[in-house]
């Protein structure tokens, strides 16, 4: 082998290498968000929205979900998927306004690859009769390569689920708002 060929091949290994490495590093955080506006006041909104407690009933894909201590800011609670259970603690809480999640993805049994996942739910009061719901997600995966390769499906994956917790959400709002109303 000649001394051309043994540096391109030297360059060629480095090369390899810094890939290797870069695929493997954990790349920034992802940012989802799905909104909804629905005919009805905050108030009511929020009642529905901050019902923690009850959230696998309207979300799709939890089974069961366990508040294990506290309310509000710093609260734990523990869900459940058919392939998974974890932790989330409340990291903020503004009544009639807005909380936030902050997952376990440690857990043993936490079933997603990602290294970091906070969820934020926001009310906003866009006039006297009408308000905004805003779900954020932001996430990091395990490994860049993830990011690559599975981004585009975590949207797709995020919008349907979103979807489905948001027409829960709605439908709950509409019944009681006929209760509200009256």
């Amino acid at each position: 082998m000649n001394v051309k060929t043994k540096k391109m091949l030297g360059v060629i290994l480095v090369a390899i290498l810094l890939l290797t490495a870069f695929a493997f590093t954990n790349p920034g955080k992802d940012k989802h968000v799905n909104v909804r506006i629905v005919e009805a006041p905050d108030s009511v909104v929020w009642n529905v929205i901050s019902d923690v407690a009850n959230y696998h009933q309207y979300a799709d894909g939890l089974t069961d979900l366990n508040i294990i201590s506290g309310s509000g800011e710093g609260m734990v609670r523990s869900c459940a998927t058919t392939d998974g259970l974890w932790t989330e603690t409340c990291t903020l809480w503004k009544p009639g306004e807005q909380y936030t999640f902050v997952v376990d993805t440690q857990a043993d049994d936490y079933p997603f690859p990602f290294k970091e996942l906070e969820a934020n739910w926001l009310v906003e009061k866009v006039d006297e009769r009408s308000s905004r719901i805003v779900l954020t997600f932001q996430y990091r995966f395990n490994y860049r390569w993830m990011q690559w390769g599975f981004a585009s499906a975590t949207h797709k994956h995020l919008d349907k689920g979103n979807k489905v917790l948001l027409d829960n959400w709605a439908e709950e709002i509409r019944t009681r708002m006929i209760n509200y109303i009256k």
